[in-house]
């Protein structure tokens, strides 16, 4: 489903979670749901696929448990995956990724989407080994591998468009002196680690976070965040309400779109990617109405 709007590329990222915890659908769980999904979201750019929920305070899972849960419920359907199609791996472990990348054909392109936002020797020496793997960088303040489900007990003290700009500075530079930035993919993570607040001021101001640096690629995610509620009590398990929070982040896009005046490539994560096709539909409708 890419494509061009406002000089930016767009790619549609669907999201699966192998997951019984995981806030979205998770609940799923089953066998032959990566293969529904392959048939049900053909037109995806990405499949993002995870294993382990980070949601807050859910109980971290063993890299055996993780591993066993790919193997049940991914490995058997590899063979049909798509060329047209990009496997995204949601891990924050590196024993994990370098497993995967061991069983998976090689005709499956792969971007690991990884949590954790660390950068240190290991994670650079292991991107250069995976040249073409692409890599996603995302804005995590804590920095671990660790306790990643504890993510909102930890507080960003400092203004977060402040933490933000340090943090991806600090990262970019790590990467670019050991040659792995042109493999990143930065992602502000919105609702990791983060208040209520300081996600609705990084949503303020994320085209100029953006376009302060140079990185090209970046991913956007926020459906059905627990911030993007408003009022804060809706309950997002309704029908209704679910569709109110796809077309809230659409909206939101869209304003991001309209600022960005730099190109770069846009990774937009999504529970229902089908959805995405609405901006570039309300896109061609604007402009037949102003021939």
């Amino acid at each position: 489903m890419s494509f061009s709007l406002h000089h930016q590329k767009m790619l549609s990222v669907g999201v699966i979670n192998l997951t019984p915890n995981s806030f979205s659908d998770g609940q799923a769980q089953r066998a032959g749901l990566v293969l529904k999904k392959l048939q049900e979201w053909s037109f995806c750019d990405v499949i993002d696929v995870g294993a382990e929920s980070t949601a807050p305070h859910n109980a971290p899972i063993s890299f055996e448990e993780e591993k066993k849960r790919l193997e049940t419920e991914l490995l058997p359907y590899l063979s049909e995956w798509p060329d047209s199609i990009t496997l995204s791996l949601d891990t924050y472990r590196l024993e994990t990724i370098k497993w995967f990348l061991g069983q998976c054909p090689g005709h499956i392109k792969i971007i690991w989407n990884d949590i954790s936002g660390l950068v240190d020797h290991d994670l650079c020496s292991f991107l250069a080994d995976h040249p073409d793997l692409k890599y996603v960088l995302s804005f995590n303040p804590m920095r671990s591998r660790k306790n990643v489900q504890s993510h909102m007990d930890f507080s960003i003290e400092a203004p977060i468009v402040d933490a933000f700009k340090q943090f991806f500075e600090e990262s970019f530079n790590q990467l670019i002196k050991k040659n792995v930035y042109s493999q990143v993919i930065a992602d502000p993570v919105f609702g990791f680690a983060k208040t209520r607040e300081q996600n609705h001021r990084l949503c303020r101001e994320l085209p100029d976070l953006m376009e302060s640096f140079a990185c090209p690629r970046w991913m956007w995610g926020v459906s059905r965040k627990r911030f993007m509620r408003f009022p804060e009590t809706l309950n997002a398990k309704e029908v209704n309400n679910q569709e109110l929070l796809d077309a809230q982040a659409l909206l939101l896009y869209q304003h991001w779109l309209q600022k960005l005046t730099q190109p770069h490539t846009i990774y937009v994560r999504t529970h229902r990617p089908y959805t995405l096709g609405a901006l570039k539909s309300f896109e061609e409708m604007q402009q037949e109405w102003m021939k």
